[in-house]
């Protein structure tokens, strides 16, 4: 987790991935550097109580969506078989 920290972002990177424009300058002064640390953001977000939104804008919030699609399947010897499988996947995580 601490590359991802550590990884350099814009104020521009929040607003892209769905960050409110007006947010991020509020949270944004001259001091601000150009380019920032992720962890800078997720410390001022959570000053504001925002930090879910920053998360979510830098798809760092950890869902995940999956599909799986099995194929056919033939048995050895006196047996042949068919076979097919379809899983389907809703995942938290890192």
């Amino acid at each position: 987790m601490s590359a991802v920290l550590d990884r350099i972002i814009t104020a521009d990177d929040l607003i892209r991935g769905g960050a409110c424009r007006d947010g991020v300058m509020r949270s944004a002064s001259p001091e601000w550097p150009a380019a920032f640390p992720v962890s800078v953001a997720v410390k001022e977000a959570s000053r504001r109580h925002e930090t879910v939104t920053v998360l979510r804008a830098l798809d760092l919030d950890g869902y995940g969506y999956g599909d799986g699609y099995g194929g056919d399947g033939y048995g050895s010897g006196d047996d042949d078989g068919d076979g097919y499988g379809y899983g389907d996947d809703d995942g938290d995580g890192e």
